[in-house]
């Protein structure tokens, strides 16, 4: 049996569209100004307060995306309004993932949703493996063996 391909330098498209349901600040006096990091190995990939893409650059081994919800403000540091995580088994496997991800205060509280789409192009087409010079074909519900 094969490995599965190495992910390490491919590209997968990431588009944050947006969060909802985050806590307001300040007992809802003031506004979110929200922004978005997403932690991948080294990488720090951050949103502007709008829907924004990126391509990652994939690296074997991490199968997932940290996030980090950010208030923005105009004086002092930054607040933290939540954290995620981002899970890319199935955009892997799949080649597309749309779903709606958890958020958490630093307290372990829900602290809203973060909404991301993802494409993934390389993914090995289902159904295919080399195993003993004898490819595997699915046609419809059934599977056959061609002898190379």
């Amino acid at each position: 049996m094969t490995a599965p391909p190495s992910i390490q330098n491919q590209l997968l498209d990431i588009t944050v569209v947006g969060c909802s349901n985050l806590p307001q600040p300040w007992g809802g006096i003031t506004a979110n100004h929200p922004y978005i990091n997403l932690l991948y190995g080294s990488e720090i990939f951050r949103t502007r307060i709008c829907l924004d893409e990126f391509k990652i650059q994939l690296i074997e081994g991490i199968r997932k995306i940290k996030v980090e919800v950010m208030n923005s403000n105009s004086f002092g540091a930054d607040n933290i309004i939540g954290y995620g995580k981002i899970y890319l088994h199935k955009v892997l496997h799949v080649g597309y993932d749309s779903k709606t991800w958890p958020l958490l205060s630093k307290s372990f509280r829900q602290a809203g949703e973060l909404k991301v789409i993802m494409h993934y192009e390389n993914v090995e087409v289902p159904g295919t493996c080399c195993q003993n010079k004898k490819k595997w074909i699915v046609v419809g519900k059934t599977s056959s063996i061609i002898a190379k």
